[in-house]
């Protein structure tokens, strides 16, 4: 594969960026450079990260990060965009209500409260 200027220049960021397990797999010279950038893209939770490894896949037109992927990550997490800054936060795992008539424990100062 012949890398462009742009290729070159956000692997050097992925690999400054990625944690030091990961760095020795961040080579240009690694025939597998993709497959390993999709596993590191669905490890991490830092939204630079991913947009950087998204880019270059996009850059090589490379089908190793699909629609399939990305859905399944929009399921099991909701975005939180402050001041610019997109963070994944894992959505909460509703409680099945085994009993409707139960009531909610009322607790104070640490011992459960019985209200008649």
């Amino acid at each position: 594969m012949n890398f462009t200027k742009a290729m070159i220049d956000l692997a050097k960021e992925i690999r400054r960026r990625a944690e030091s397990d990961d760095k020795p797999s961040i080579k240009m010279a690694n025939p597998e450079l993709f497959s390993e950038l999709a596993i590191i893209y669905q490890r991490t939770n830092d939204a630079v990260m991913k947009a950087l490894i998204k880019e270059i896949c996009q850059l090589a037109d490379s089908p190793v990060l699909d629609a399939q992927h990305e859905s399944e990550q929009n399921e099991k997490h909701s975005q939180l965009v402050y001041r610019g800054q997109v963070r994944n936060i894992p959505k909460p795992i509703e409680p099945t209500e085994s009993d409707p008539h139960q009531k909610p424990r009322k607790i104070y100062r640490g011992q459960v409260v019985q209200h008649s």
